[in-house]
């Protein structure tokens, strides 16, 4: 068999492409992969990203058979990937016949940095009280996002776990609108470090920021809906 469908963050153009299908992908009896689907949330046990929520496979209803944990093990310092499966597609390739193995892995594989980072992560997420610092800071994401809902500058707010994101209003929307390199440039003249994807503002905080530095980011926001209505 082969993945039906791969599902990555459910943020941006791709969020609306996430609202089909999802009842049937598993009734055709094909395999499901997530990409990053643990950044978005229950690999808290492994280290994390930005989703206190559960995975998106699991909001969506749909389980995967391969998921990938990326990005968050390292606190997202260091590059370290881990990759899970079903115990029917682990079997499948637990085999000493060269044959059957499934020959895959990189230069960095175990990097010893990258495994003693993510140790360091995983004991932070184990000893301190991480997801209660999560849960705070999606409150505060979505008491900042409330300023602009109704704002005809902008359109299409939403937040999942820490990360909110909303479309600036323009004429040529999407991936490649012209905005985007304007916008950057405009956050970096403010000091704050934003990566627009095309006219979408994204507002990824450090689980650390406090509520005064994510202020500073939503007023950046606002001045960039009045500067470039």
């Amino acid at each position: 068999r082969s993945a039906r469908a791969a599902y990555d963050d459910m943020q941006g153009d791709a969020a609306h492409d996430h609202d089909h299908g999802h009842d049937h992908d598993r009734g055709h009896g094909d395999d499901v992969a997530h990409d990053h689907a643990a950044t978005h949330r229950r690999e808290h046990e492994a280290g994390a990203e930005h989703y206190f929520e559960p995975p998106e496979g699991d909001q969506a209803g749909v389980s995967p058979d391969i998921l990938c944990l990326a990005k968050g093990l390292t606190g997202g310092g260091l590059p370290l990937a881990a990759t899970l499966c079903t115990p029917e597609i682990f079997e499948a390739h637990y085999s000493l016949d060269r044959r059957r193995t499934f020959f895959h892995s990189s230069s960095f594989t175990a990097n010893p940095i990258a495994c003693a980072a993510a140790r360091a992560n995983m004991e932070i997420w184990r000893d301190e009280p991480v997801m209660e610092r999560i849960a705070a800071l999606g409150e505060m994401q979505e008491g900042r996002l409330e300023r602009f809902r109704g704002d005809s500058h902008f359109s299409n707010i939403r937040r999942q776990g820490t990360i909110a994101a909303l479309d600036l209003t323009v004429a040529d929307p999407g991936y490649l609108a012209g905005i985007g390199p304007r916008l950057t440039a405009f956050f970096l003249d403010q000091g704050i470090l934003l990566r627009p994807l095309g006219n979408t503002i994204y507002i990824m905080p450090p689980y650390g920021i406090a509520a005064a530095e994510l202020d500073l980011v939503y007023d950046a926001i606002t001045a960039a809906g009045e500067k470039f209505k």
